[in-house]
């Protein structure tokens, strides 16, 4: 994890130039359209929440919740990993992106508060640091506000993200701008719908069948956007240093987006 928190220090020197210039320069465009990162999200967490079933990490109910939550975190991770492996054939930059954003999203390291979401935003201090032009501020506000406001209505909240994705596809934006504005769109769209209809699953494989429990699939959803959104701007400054393979880096990044919905649902269901 050390040799890839250096390579993803290096890519930094990129960032600087990045933050320079606006978003979407001709030199950034992307030859991936970033809006299949969402159904490959809830693959990765259906991935996940079979690692947990075949694991029963229910079974040991004499644990302190601060001890299993350590394993899950594991599991979350070591499953998160195997999906990406397989989605890409074992691309080693696709398992390098899956494993440095899992670090960023799911660890208590100092080091990777910049890429934490700021309390109730789908905006982290990355995010914030980038120089971003007004249409596209514009738009990344609009997915802010129905990330965070207090509409739980799973088909309205879909049919905003859907007219949301119609107006950044249809605007003047780069390529560069549309597909890191999709990739939080289309995973968000995705994790509502799963968490929506997969929450019990969850809950029971989590806490056992039966038990009772807050859950917030909105909640995970706004974590999973910022993820997306954070990643995203992340891997286009990588592209100054040494351009990745945008397939792969979609890959690696879904992957990670699932394992920050998981851990997300854990700190919820364990609380």
């Amino acid at each position: 994890m050390k040799k890839l928190c250096v390579f993803f220090l290096a890519t930094l020197v990129g960032v600087f130039f990045f933050s320079c210039e606006k978003i979407g320069t001709e030199k950034q465009e992307l030859e991936v359209d970033f809006s299949i990162m969402g159904k490959m999200h809830n693959k990765g967490v259906e991935s996940i929440l079979r690692g947990f079933q075949d694991a029963g990490t229910n079974s040991d109910q004499s644990q302190t919740k601060e001890v299993p939550y350590v394993s899950y975190i594991s599991i979350i991770k070591s499953n998160a990993i195997s999906y990406v492996k397989e989605k890409t054939g074992n691309d080693a930059e696709a398992i390098a992106i899956a494993e440095e954003f899992l670090h960023n999203f799911l660890d208590d390291n100092p080091a990777c508060v910049e890429h934490k979401a700021i309390a109730n935003s789908i905006y982290t201090p990355y995010i914030q640091s980038i120089k971003k032009t007004k249409t596209f501020n514009t738009q990344l506000k609009e997915l802010n506000e129905i990330a965070t406001d207090e509409d739980v209505n799973l088909q309205s909240l879909l049919s905003r993200l859907q007219q949301l994705e119609a107006t950044v596809r249809c605007s003047s934006l780069t390529a560069t701008e549309k597909n890191i504005l999709l990739a939080g769109i289309s995973v968000a769209q995705e994790s509502y719908q799963y968490w929506y209809d997969k929450g019990p699953e969850w809950l029971n494989t989590l806490k056992g069948e039966g038990k009772k429990g807050k859950f917030s699939w909105k909640s995970v959803g706004r974590a999973d956007i910022s993820g997306a959104v954070d990643g995203a701007m992340t891997v286009v400054a990588m592209a100054f240093v040494g351009p990745v393979g945008w397939a792969a880096a979609v890959a690696g990044l879904a992957g990670a987006a699932a394992g920050s919905s998981a851990g997300n649902a854990v700190d919820q269901l364990l609380k």
